[in-house]
């Protein structure tokens, strides 16, 4: 058993918190989560960063079940300091000014604190910026004479007035350009932001590693008898229901995941690849304010298994799971993702297919594509069924299906209107189409190849001429 679990995400990495203190490094807390650790009697738990939207937060009684079991907690930067602003008259310890802030009523918003961030595969990255962080970069700014106070009282309102999500740097400085503030000023801040913004968030979180490293040494870890009573109500007795308590698994070491996939060249380059696109089009389903259609997380659920040939039931996906260093809540989170990224897609279709021309030519794809395009469409017609789309005698739409996969060396989808929608196509009728236009360029390209064949029709005039 750990004598420290710490619940990090975007705030901080396992990796940088474990320079200060060999603890159990978790993901972001959920409600329940609190409770779990503390049944292992731990001799602290440090919360840093939870979850507060997506799924139900950590709540005040498990933290102060776990006081009342002689469990010490920490709070700082995030939830943490959230929590522990409300709850340091009954024995949680907060650490850093985010906290004090909360504690003295600087601060009241929890808006002030929050973050989008991507999931544990790319270690809980922030996707914006936190109000509280921008609070404070822009008033070193000032100090140091980058802006003066009218700009930055102006770019504070700017920012507070933006939803959470929206919220970085380069949206901060373009809303100082509408709003009018001297292009001086503004291109100054943005020369002075890399080396000089504040992560107090970041910083309030090592200080509570540190505290809790300083107390363990000097054996004042352990809270004091609570002067609580803890009420054991209905929804307190929900609650233990339903969390599953044991031993708890550590997140998995972002960074020596990425190392291995480093070292393997190519599945490092397509993941980074695939992981800006990521980025992109999360970032854009967020300043739409694109939401997941209903059905959506369980349309992605069911391709998942597909892709990954999980059986049904819920065994094969909980094993899948353990194999992917995923909890419950991570796993929801993920799904999510992956129906905004396909709303996102959608959305975006007529952009991106006015750039799909550009990157098949840069690649080096367009030429190879095209004179395919242009020899099938000659086929076709010498055929007689460049209209038609497919042979004069028509094959049936399964014995198609399997034909196009086989030759891909992939079974058949289970839904093959979802499959035809992932690769570019309007409507499942038109994938159809284009197999049966395919199939029959195949099938008259090998003809002509074996040469006539007694009793078979020759091919049709001005297609032999041509060496392709």
């Amino acid at each position: 058993m750990s004598d420290v679990y710490l619940f990090v995400g975007p705030s901080l990495t396992p990796e940088e918190a474990n320079r200060e203190l060999a603890a159990t490094c978790l993901p972001p807390a959920a409600q329940g989560d609190i409770y779990r650790v503390a049944t292992c009697r731990p001799a602290a738990i440090g919360l840093i960063d939870g979850y507060f939207e997506s799924v139900p937060a950590v709540w005040h009684k498990e933290i102060l079940w776990a006081l009342s079991q002689g469990v010490a907690v920490y709070g700082a930067a995030s939830m943490g300091a959230l929590r522990a602003a409300e709850l340091h008259r009954f024995g949680m310890v907060g650490v850093g000014w985010i906290f004090e802030a909360f504690r003295d009523g600087v601060l009241e918003d929890d808006d002030e604190v929050a973050v989008t961030h991507g999931p544990a595969e790319i270690g809980y990255r922030p996707f914006s910026e936190p109000m509280v962080n921008i609070r404070l970069t822009l008033q070193q700014a000032e100090a140091v004479g980058v802006i003066n106070s009218s700009a930055r009282v102006i770019l504070e309102r700017s920012a507070k007035n933006l939803h959470y999500p929206r919220r970085d740097y380069a949206e901060l400085v373009r809303l100082g350009a509408a709003a009018g503030l001297p292009a001086a000023q503004l291109e100054a801040l943005r020369a002075w932001l890399p080396a000089g913004r504040c992560d107090q968030k970041r910083q309030d979180a090592i200080a509570m590693v540190r505290r809790i490293r300083a107390d363990l040494a000097e054996g004042r870890s352990r809270p004091t008898t609570p002067a609580f009573r803890l009420s054991q109500t209905v929804y307190w007795e929900r609650l233990r229901a339903t969390v599953t308590t044991g031993e708890v698994a550590p997140a998995p070491t972002t960074d020596a995941v990425l190392e291995e996939a480093r070292l393997e060249g190519t599945t490092f380059v397509q993941a980074r690849q695939a992981a800006m696109l990521r980025h992109l089009l999360l970032m854009e389903a967020e300043r739409r304010g694109l939401e997941p259609a209903p059905g959506a997380e369980e349309a992605c659920v069911s391709a998942l298994r597909q892709v990954h040939g999980l059986a049904a039931g819920e065994e094969p996906l909980q094993q899948w799971l353990r194999r992917n260093g995923l909890d419950e809540v991570g796993f929801r989170e993920l799904m999510r993702h992956e129906a905004q990224l396909a709303g996102a897609a959608r959305a975006m279709e007529a952009d991106v297919a006015r750039q799909l021309l550009e990157v098949l030519r840069v690649t080096g794809d367009y030429a190879r594509l095209l004179a395919k395009a242009m020899d099938k469409a000659e086929v076709l017609r010498d055929v007689g069924t460049a209209n038609a789309g497919g042979h004069r005698t028509a094959v049936a739409e399964e014995a198609l299906l399997a034909w196009y996969f086989a030759r891909n060396n992939s079974p058949v989808p289970e839904d093959v209107t979802t499959y035809a929608m992932a690769i570019g196509f309007a409507r499942p009728e038109h994938f159809v189409q284009a197999l049966r236009r395919e199939h029959t360029y195949v099938q008259f390209k090998a003809a002509r190849a074996q040469g006539p064949v007694p009793g078979r029709p020759a091919p049709a005039p001005g297609c032999s001429d041509r060496v392709r």
